[in-house]
């Protein structure tokens, strides 16, 4: 048996196909954004908190790398200065002292920027973690199918001023504390 499209039961399965279609709810439209890391992580009240925790912690090793140095240079000076005048046995002591200074100084700088590293490690992880969440929340809140960060450096070479969504995740996040 062969099936005929056409006539009026053709017409009719057509138009109530047409009508559905055009009744049918349309999809939401995904939006992309981005957000300026920078401006975040200027503002976030997370970021602020651990930036001066981390500049506390830095300005006691700055401090104490600075003690040293002056440490170093000291005895370097009179190494120079006085060193010639010394019987032999001292200029060997002298210059002993400064070396081994110089190997305190650079070993305590090393550690110095490794504790440093690990510091802001430990600080920004947690302000990242929170970032992540709130900027998460408010995409899947307002529709986003992608939100982008950007740092300044080229990873977003154009994207029109609209998608810059900056501002209103700021404002999210602020209420949401």
């Amino acid at each position: 048996m062969t099936l005929k499209y056409g006539g009026m039961r053709g017409w009719l399965v057509t138009g109530l196909i047409v009508a559905g279609l055009g009744c049918a709810e349309k999809a939401p439209e995904k939006k992309i954004g981005y957000v300026d890391n920078g401006v975040i992580l200027t503002e976030f009240d997370l970021a602020v908190k651990a930036r001066n925790e981390l500049q506390a912690a830095t300005q006691q090793m700055q401090i104490d790398i600075t003690k040293l140095e002056t440490e170093l240079k000291t005895l370097q000076e009179r190494f120079v200065n006085q060193g010639r005048g010394l019987p032999v046995a001292q200029q060997i002591q002298l210059r002993d002292q400064v070396a081994a200074k110089e190997q305190e100084y650079i070993q305590f700088v090393q550690q110095a920027n490794q504790r440093a590293s690990q510091l802001e490690a430990e600080k920004m992880q947690p302000v990242l973690d929170a970032l992540n969440k709130h900027v998460e929340a408010y995409g899947k809140q307002n529709g986003y199918y992608m939100i982008l960060g950007t740092t300044g450096n080229g990873n977003i070479v154009y994207a029109d001023s609209t998608a810059n969504i900056t501002t209103p995740v700021m404002e999210y996040m602020r209420q949401q504390r």
